[in-house]
């Protein structure tokens, strides 16, 4: 991670799924074509490698991020899921329910 201006903290994203917590807010999460700053939440962010770019997809547990890319960006809630693709803007793609969903996750 990467101290930035202002005490914001950033990570660079290649590939892989990725647990965050941050309560405090203005993590930015990174990747070659898409952004995320979390608004103090829970999540876990999907990087997907495609001919195209990438897919990235996040679901959060708790709290609030916002997804963008060059093409607009969408605030995802609590429970939300919401996913980026090449050529499209970022879109909410359903909702996480579950009350046991970290621990679903985890193990």
């Amino acid at each position: 991670m990467d101290a930035g201006g202002g005490g914001a903290f950033r990570q660079f994203l290649q590939k892989g799924l990725h647990y965050f917590f941050d309560r405090d807010g203005g993590l930015e999460i990174n990747t070659s074509t898409s952004s995320g700053l979390s608004l103090g939440t829970e999540f876990v962010v999907r990087v997907e490698p495609v001919p195209a770019g990438e897919t990235v997809e996040v679901t959060l547990f708790d709290g609030a991020v916002e997804l963008g890319n060059a093409l607009g960006k969408v605030k995802l809630e609590d429970g939300a899921q919401g996913r980026s693709e090449p050529g499209q803007a970022p879109r909410r793609t359903g909702a996480l329910y579950s009350t046991n969903a970290m621990q679903w996750c985890l193990y």
